[in-house]
């Protein structure tokens, strides 16, 4: 499939260029591992971009390039998930796969990006054909649902078994030729059976994930929830986080579709929202698409042993990620919770640098210069009284923009306010008298923050309450934008003028967050009789919360999350230590 190539586009600026090896713009190269040149950009997701390429090597035949770029980054698990997908499809052979042609990575100006270069396949994708008007027989559901089992009896027969964790309409591209279909964007994919650990950026998306993989407990029975909701959004050209019965939590597609009996109860099963009524693996469902139903493997069932039963209450699970929340609101039959500290009169415990914003006055020969040049003025002009004074005035004004001093900044600490030029030495900048306020420069280095917040309670209609307990080390640093870099530099020196208000902000942008993300229906209810560990829905809420205080979290060190009826924990203060990374 050759497409013109006539200019390509930078993977770094995204600069349109003439046929080249290297941008004119950035100097970034244009042919990746000196053959694949990308020609179209089709998506850019913060820190990673998509792009249509040709293949120089093979008559300018089409593939598909993915960039990651390391500076752009909310979080280290973007770049993990990133190099885990190279490391799956590095490994893979099968139709039903695009195949892996090349990965590798670049440097542009001190910033490491990272690619993977694959086939492109011809073809359009189901929720494009959805869209277009494509309609689907139970016929065509069958054979949807029949290749992609087979596509994920590969998968599943890895050990430990791959899964990839995102299966919906968009990620299925039926051939152009008709002759089958292509699971692509391994984005999210996972090749262990452990719980997650750590944080993660993305769990799947709205109505095509179920709750063990919500709960960071992905099994292969878990792709099986995402291929029946699938059949549901093809069949019913409805999404399936519509079709919710709230008071069951499961999706009540059968009134939405024309299908026989026997189709609608396969599909029904592969829908149920405890992972141990459906078929454990996708050998087992291709078994019983096929007619030859076998009993049920407990080992679904023990994978997910440590979650409750479903309640009346409980709603299907939909997952947290940046394409679900553009795509679809996440719906919310707990209404608004809002959060009540267990002691709020205690002062919290917090430890701060005083050298987070640093002050750079003027030297002590600034002023006697203003002064001179006012005198000059007036001795040189001989003016009414009237005129002098107001002179006198313009003159001390403008002498404040016209005398600099210089400031030599030490490594890791950056100007972000009263600069008025770079010298060309690094750190070193000429400042000015203000008129108002003084030059101050921020750190720029991360820095560590070891925090736990007093127990919080979570309200919702109906009296339900929960218990959030939350303690986290992590890294940050200032946001790399100007609007970032200011409300940084606002933020660290309100913190060395009066620590008490970052467990405050804290409290108030993180955790305000938190309730958020913890007001999905089936995981606040799952919480009613156990305690659930809610550690992978922080690290959304700790980027988003420390974003509106102009900082960007660089790692998760470690964090401990849990969600429960009740607690334990007798503390009753914010305790919220900060100092210098290392």
């Amino acid at each position: 499939m050759p497409i013109p190539s006539t200019t390509r586009v930078c993977p770094a600026c995204l600069a349109d260029n003439a046929m080249g090896d290297q941008c004119v713009h950035c100097r970034a190269p244009l042919l990746l591992g000196e053959r694949f040149a990308p020609v179209e950009a089709v998506s850019n997701k913060g820190s990673t971009r998509t792009f249509i390429g040709v293949d120089t090597h093979r008559h300018d035949a089409s593939v598909i390039i993915k960039t990651l770029s390391v500076s752009a980054i909310s979080e280290w698990k973007e770049l993990e998930l990133f190099q885990r997908g190279i490391g799956v499809l590095r490994g893979l052979e099968h139709p039903g796969i695009p195949r892996h042609l090349h990965d590798g990575e670049f440097e542009r100006g001190g910033e490491t990006v990272y690619y993977w270069v694959q086939e492109r396949i011809a073809g359009r994708n189901l929720q494009q054909g959805l869209e277009q008007g494509q309609r689907w027989t139970e016929a065509q559901a069958e054979a949807l649902a029949r290749a992609l089992l087979e596509i994920l009896v590969h998968l599943q027969g890895f050990s430990p078994p791959i899964i990839h964790r995102d299966i919906k309409p968009s990620n299925i591209i039926e051939r152009e030729d008709g002759s089958g279909f292509v699971l692509i964007d391994f984005d999210l994919v996972k090749d262990t059976l452990d719980p997650e650990g750590g944080s993660t950026t993305a769990l799947g998306t709205a109505g095509y994930a179920p709750l063990e993989q919500l709960m960071g407990q992905a099994i292969p029975a878990s792709d099986l929830f995402g291929l029946g909701a699938t059949l549901v959004a093809v069949l019913s050209r409805k999404a399936p986080s519509d079709l919710v019965d709230p008071g069951e939590g499961r999706i009540d597609f059968r009134g939405h579709v024309r299908v026989s009996e026997p189709f609608a109860g396969f599909i029904e099963q592969l829908l149920a929202v405890r992972a141990a009524e459906r078929p454990p693996d996708a050998e087992a469902a291709l078994r019983g698409l096929s007619g030859k139903e076998e009993p049920r493997s407990s080992e679904a069932s023990e994978a997910v042993a440590a979650l409750p039963e479903s309640t009346d209450d409980d709603e299907l699970v939909v997952a947290l990620t940046e394409a679900s929340s553009a795509e679809r609101p996440l719906p919310d039959t707990t209404g608004t919770i809002t959060l009540v500290p267990v002691v709020s009169e205690h002062e919290p415990k917090v430890s701060v640098p005083a050298t987070l914003a640093k002050d750079h006055p003027a030297p002590f020969w600034v002023f006697p210069i203003r002064i001179a040049m006012l005198f000059a003025v007036l001795f040189a002009l001989p003016l009414g009284d009237s005129i002098a004074w107001i002179l006198a005035a313009v003159t001390w004004i403008v002498s404040s923009f016209v005398v600099r001093y210089p400031v030599q900044l030490p490594p890791g600490r950056a100007l972000y306010k009263g600069g008025i030029s770079n010298t060309g030495e690094p750190g070193r900048y000429w400042l000015r008298k203000r008129l108002f306020d003084t030059p101050r420069s921020i750190s720029n280095n991360a820095l560590t923050l070891e925090w736990r917040p007093a127990p919080t309670r979570l309200n919702a209609p109906g009296d339900r309450v929960r218990w959030l307990e939350l303690s986290a080390n992590l890294r940050f640093q200032p946001r790399s934008d100007e609007v970032g870099q200011f409300s940084a530099l606002l933020k660290y020196g309100s913190w060395s003028s009066y620590p008490h208000r970052l467990a405050k902000e804290l409290r108030e942008e993180v955790i305000s967050d938190m309730a958020e993300v913890l007001s999905v229906a089936a995981l606040f209810e799952a919480s009613r009789q156990t305690r659930v560990s809610v550690r992978e829905q922080v690290t959304p809420a700790l980027t988003s919360g420390l974003a509106e205080l102009g900082l960007t979290l660089v790692a998760v060190d470690e964090v401990h999350a849990t969600l429960g009826a009740q607690t334990d924990d007798l503390q009753t203060e914010d305790r919220v230590d900060l100092r210098a990374a290392g």
